[in-house]
């Protein structure tokens, strides 16, 4: 027996602190020595939490690129009393897919754009460029091309497929973030309502395609 724990008190060990990148190993009583070592330990530790938050950062990174990437899906309902009302749907803010990102939203006026007569004949779309968090680093003004498109809902008429409109930014207008680029004649409201509309619902996704040189 007294054999055995001898044995067992001269058996090489690790250090506790393995995980944190020790690789001391010695025998039991000089481990606990070892480990008594609060100021190297500490500096293992610390070096972990930073390299745990650089790849944390990173990955956020990662996932908000590919999220990006995608095209953003709105959903706009009640359409009948948005266009009754002469109500304007802003969707939620999105980020392109430039490696900074331009700040982006579009706005549906669901009885068109008022400034003329025959507006009320079509559905009216316009592209906000907005302040975001990188505006400091894209380069100003915006140039691309923004498109919207409206998604076909209704499978007897799919093959229709989606309806789109590309939006030009030539630069003239997009100076600084703030400025609309507004589509008046989208489509008529007897196109819209006949292949698209679905249960007083209508699905707009939006694509970009920066041409500025360091976007």
């Amino acid at each position: 027996m007294k054999r055995h724990l001898d044995k067992c008190f001269h058996t090489m060990i690790p250090c506790k602190y393995i995980k944190l990148g020790c690789q001391m190993k010695g025998k039991r009583k000089d481990m606990v020595v070892h480990e008594d070592d609060s100021k190297c330990h500490l500096r293992m530790a610390l070096d972990s939490v930073l390299k745990l938050h650089q790849e944390n950062t990173d990955l956020k990174g990662k996932v908000s690129r590919l999220e990006s990437c995608s095209q953003p899906t709105f959903k706009l309902t009640e359409y009948s009393k948005k266009r009754q009302f002469n109500e304007v749907f802003v969707s939620p803010s999105f980020y392109t897919s430039s490696p900074a990102g331009y700040h982006m939203s579009i706005s549906v006026l669901a009885n068109g754009d008022d400034s003329e007569c025959d507006q009320k004949s079509y559905l009216s779309v316009s592209i906000n460029i907005k302040r975001g968090e990188n505006d400091e680093w894209l380069e100003w003004p915006f140039v691309g091309y923004v498109t919207i498109t409206l998604l076909n809902q209704l499978v007897e008429t799919r093959n229709l497929g989606h309806f789109k409109r590309t939006l030009h930014f030539d630069g003239v207008d997009s100076i600084e973030a703030g400025c609309t680029h507004l589509c008046r004649h989208f489509i008529r409201h007897d196109d819209l309502e006949t292949h698209y509309l679905k249960d007083d619902t209508l699905y707009f996704t939006v694509s970009t395609d920066i041409t500025n040189p360091k976007a």
